[in-house]
């Protein structure tokens, strides 16, 4: 099993977006390892846990094709773990993965899955709730 962390920080981030204090300006000074961004894991390169607002900085920093994941996991529903409307540019008229692709299996709450009801875009043969 092979599970990369793609962010290791709280909900605002390190450093936070406002946030003038001393390890915040340190790690704007610093950079490197002490920036530390939102909440997200892989698993065997097909299982995404989390989904975060960075989780596009995530896959561009390491290389993901976040097209080839299969299922998320999503921990909790506060917006900083899901950020459920990133899911919307899975649909057609963003993605063009293959018709014979399989849909992202996203397994969380229920509170997740009525966040998934909320989308904008009907994904049907895109994502699908457990």
């Amino acid at each position: 099993m092979k599970l990369k962390y793609l962010g290791t920080g709280a909900a605002e981030g390190i450093p936070g977006i406002f946030c003038p204090c001393p390890v915040c300006e340190n790690a704007r000074l610093t950079r490197g390892r002490e920036i530390r961004t939102r909440s997200g894991a892989l698993l065997d390169d097909r299982v995404l846990i989390d989904l975060p607002p960075d989780t596009y900085a995530h896959a561009l920093a390491h290389g993901i094709a976040l097209g080839a994941l299969r299922s998320l996991l999503v921990t909790h529903s506060h917006h900083d773990h899901f950020a459920v409307r990133e899911l919307e540019y899975r649909h057609r008229i963003f993605a063009n993965l293959p018709d014979d692709a399989p849909p992202l299996v996203v397994y969380g709450n229920s509170a997740a899955g009525k966040a998934l009801d909320s989308l904008s875009f009907d994904m049907t043969g895109r994502v699908v709730y457990h």
